[in-house]
């Protein structure tokens, strides 16, 4: 009986249930008809992407290291910034 109820809560998750429940629910993402309304408030440009997101200005690094033609470049402005 004591094993039974064992493998039973080892299915289930163990006994922090609900706390798992609660970070599915915080993880979950938004329906779609939300994001395209976040999606309209969105700014894409140059300085919003690559300089204020840490993300996405190691992306652009990333991207013109690898391009020959843009290395360069890339230098300019890491000499630039220090």
């Amino acid at each position: 009986m004591v094993q039974n109820s064992a493998l039973v809560r080892a299915r289930e998750g163990g006994g922090s249930k609900g706390r798992s429940w609660k970070w599915r629910e915080m993880l979950r993402f938004p329906h779609i008809s939300e994001c395209r309304e976040l999606a309209k408030t969105i700014e894409r440009d140059y300085y919003d992407l690559c300089v204020k997101q840490p993300i996405g200005k190691k992306m652009f690094q990333l991207y013109c290291v690898n391009r020959p033609e843009l290395h360069d470049h890339m230098m300019l402005m890491d000499a630039l910034v220090c």
